[in-house]
């Protein structure tokens, strides 16, 4: 998820109807404090209204506040309208946080995993829903350490990530054929999955890498890892790291940066920041050393026309694949890939042609 990049909501209310139970009021309000609007109607579509995948995090921690229940996170993506969730019945769940994340259980196709990008949360795939066949089941593969309880035993290169991650993905799906998707460093890792599942035996039915590339052989940091991770983190807040003087911000000091921006940063929480920031830096070493093995099969490859850099070609992965790379070029940039309708759209219509 890249945070910067996140749109800001943008309320233009159906005119629907006005709640009628105590639970539906409050949802109302749960819904317009994420939003930042003065009323939400029962019928309002809550993506529709400019909600995204972090807001969503703000609902879920309003319904937690205000009703005492713990929505699951994909229980605004299945009933987006405060009638269709209080008509759910609102029953708990996990955070959002836990390893292997159900995006979509129901259906008896086989699945589609999707693989985190370098922040380690497989929430933006949320959007493929929309797009893909109900009776697809979807599940996100998101990084461990997102509790912020320590790094130790958590994997430090692609190769361990992907071992842990088949595991996780074979305990929802024995057998395959399988199919696979990874977002920017995500897509490194769908790769690497792919090519051990084939060395098990296993037929890999999809590989889809969105705006991924291979590393370059050779290439150096030109910090240190802790700077690498500490910039790393500024970034992915949308914050310029030179507002401090090339020095992290202390934990202090980014609990009161995120106190000026509610709806997004605070949501998450200054130690699961942290957490997500420790988490980037060890992606991109474990990136930094990847080599990967040559996948067996016809990769599927979705281009960001917009703000790619001339060095950065799907064609980089030809020495590791040994079937044909079908690109699908798609006009946004690479961070609104699973933000923009346009680009939804196109993405979701060829998975289903490539699903089916």
């Amino acid at each position: 998820m890249d945070v910067k990049a996140l749109p800001a909501p943008a309320y233009a209310s159906s005119g629907g109807r006005a709640p009628r139970t105590p639970v539906e009021r409050a949802l109302c309000e749960v819904f317009a404090e994420a939003l930042g609007v003065d009323t939400v109607t029962a019928d309002d579509n809550f993506f529709e209204l400019g909600g995204h995948s972090l807001l969503v995090l703000q609902v879920v921690n309003g319904v937690e506040r205000t009703l005492g229940v713990r929505l699951p996170l994909r229980s605004l993506f299945e009933h987006p309208t405060v009638a269709g969730l209080a008509e759910s019945g609102l029953d708990g769940g996990p955070g959002g946080f836990e390893p292997l994340l159900p995006l979509r259980t129901g259906g008896d196709r086989a699945p589609l995993f999707c693989v985190h990008p370098v922040g380690g949360l497989g929430w933006d795939y949320f959007g493929l829903l929309r797009g893909l066949d109900p009776d697809r089941p979807v599940y996100a593969l998101q990084a461990d350490g997102m509790d912020g309880d320590g790094e130790t035993g958590l994997p430090d290169t692609i190769e361990e990530m992907a071992r842990a991650y088949v595991t996780r993905l074979r305990d929802v799906q024995p057998t395959g054929p399988y199919h696979l998707l990874g977002w920017s460093f995500g897509g490194l890792i769908a790769h690497a999955m792919a090519t051990r599942l084939q060395e098990d035996g296993e037929e890999v039915a999809l590989l889809a890498l969105l705006d991924s590339y291979p590393p370059v052989p050779g290439a150096a940091p030109s910090t240190t890892d802790q700077e690498e991770e500490q910039t790393a983190l500024l970034e992915f807040l949308g914050i310029d790291p030179a507002e401090f003087g090339g020095t992290a911000p202390t934990p202090e000091e980014l609990a009161r940066l995120l106190a000026d921006d509610p709806i997004t940063y605070a949501a998450l929480g200054t130690e699961r920041l942290l957490a997500i920031g420790r988490i980037i830096g060890r992606g991109v070493r474990a990136s930094r050393e990847f080599r990967p093995a040559v996948f067996h099969g016809d990769p599927v490859f979705f281009r960001a026309t917009e703000d790619q850099a001339a060095d950065l070609r799907p064609e980089s992965w030809a020495p590791y694949t040994e079937g044909h790379i079908e690109i699908h070029p798609v006009d946004c940039a690479h961070s609104d890939m699973l933000e923009q309708r346009s680009a939804l759209t196109k993405i979701t219509a060829v998975l289903s042609e490539k699903l089916t």
